[in-house]
């Protein structure tokens, strides 16, 4: 059975530092590795922007850092938007739900809508806003595949660069033979005005030049300019859109190798949120070290139970902090002392879905059952299938975070 929780959070309106009434609400509806958002807000008569922006945020010092992950919708003056996403992963952000405080959606850096996880007041604590970095990425190969296509840094308008099209390295050449020969004219004629204007500014720059006494450069710096435009590549050198696209490959290789280290936010020292997310991955590693190392567990047939292994209550505090309310739960305290000892390890649902849990040893009984679901043990997994669970050996199952 797949893990289900649900939270609603309400949003208020934060006009030019006032804080508004109630303004509509976010639905969070996790299950299993999904998170459902479902975003409902009511826009005030006469409004005069057209366009809102979904950004998830948390706190970070003094102001609240935000990433954005989509666009709201607009329909009949309300702000709508329903999405599902990865909740360990949000957006690709890197980062899980737990670890942002809240969402915003925004107009401007002026006028935007907060909805607080805690209901806190956000009132002095600016947005910074930030894109995904997928869009920005996104982004990137859309401005590099238009700078493929044409330059128009050399024309003044979009008639001169019909009559003179000017192509650059990479480019494909026109199939039309008078057309080469064209650009080739135009392409020499432009490499000996930009060299007559380099030695020019290189004159006046040295006081030498005057109408008088035009003098030239000297000899020596001639010919390294000459060289260089010389080595310029015409349109008959083609590199080839290929040699760029294999550039661009390599570009984007290198940013994801950079990017392993890095997430959508600057890392500080001081971010609470930071340490919080390095304390997560630290707590996998634990876990997976203790089902290496701890005394081991028979589970016979129980197959939904694996890599099991037997803990002492103190060993919570190793594991992710979210579980640690488990150490103070009565009924696993109660479990513990009478057969010494708990269960760690993961168990495999029927969808296929793998889950680290901890258990507490005990007898079913329609009376335990009622205290395991009190206390959040919600499932029983009988040591031996016999067909019947009452009086049976097994564990009160309990996921973690």
């Amino acid at each position: 059975m797949q893990s289900y929780k649900r939270k609603i959070t309400y949003f208020y309106e934060h006009h030019k530092d006032n804080v508004g009434t109630t303004a509509g609400f976010l639905k969070l509806e996790i299950r299993g590795d999904k998170v459902k958002i479902i975003i409902n807000i009511q826009e005030p008569v006469g409004l005069p922007y057209h366009e809102a922006e979904l950004y998830f945020y948390h706190e970070a010092g003094d102001h609240l850092a935000a990433v954005k992950t989509g666009e709201v919708e607009r329909a009949n003056g309300m702000l709508i938007y329903q999405d599902r996403t990865d909740w360990q992963n949000m957006y690709g952000t890197g980062r899980d739900l737990y670890t942002f405080d809240g969402v915003a959606v925004v107009y401007s850096d002026s006028h935007y809508y907060i909805g607080d996880f805690k209901d806190k007041d956000r009132k002095d604590y600016p947005l910074k806003l930030r894109k995904n970095e997928q869009e920005n990425q996104k982004n990137k190969k859309s401005d590099r595949a238009e700078s493929l296509v044409t330059d128009s840094s050399d024309t003044e308008d979009s008639s001169k660069m019909a009559a003179n099209p000017v192509y650059r390295p990479g480019m494909r050449k026109p199939k039309n033979e008078n057309m080469d020969s064209k650009i080739s004219e135009i392409f020499k004629q432009q490499k000996e005005e930009k060299r007559s204007e380099a030695f020019d500014i290189a004159d006046v720059k040295s006081g030498n030049k005057t109408d008088e006494n035009p003098v030239r450069m000297p000899q020596e710096e001639q010919d390294t300019l000459e060289n260089w435009y010389e080595n310029i590549p015409s349109p008959e050198e083609n590199v080839g859109v290929d040699t760029l696209a294999e550039e661009e490959n390599r570009q984007a290789s290198e940013y994801a190798e950079n990017r392993k280290e890095k997430n959508v936010y600057d890392k500080c020292e001081s971010c609470p949120y930071y340490k919080k997310r390095k304390e997560q991955q630290e707590s996998r590693t634990t876990f997976e070290k203790m089902l290496a190392e701890y005394p081991k567990l028979p589970m016979y047939g129980a197959s939904e139970l694996f890599d099991c292994v037997r803990i002492h209550p103190r060993d919570i505090g190793k594991l992710d902090m979210r579980n640690w309310k488990l150490g103070v739960n009565s009924f696993l305290t109660h479990g513990f002392y009478t057969y010494q000892y708990l269960l760690l390890g993961k168990m495999r649902f029927d969808s296929g879905r793998e889950q680290p849990i901890i258990g507490v040893p005990g007898v079913f009984s329609n009376r335990d059952k009622y205290l395991a679901n009190m206390f959040g043990f919600d499932q029983f997994i009988p040591v031996k299938k016999t067909g019947t669970k009452t009086g049976e050996f097994g564990y009160w199952i309990v996921e973690l975070q």
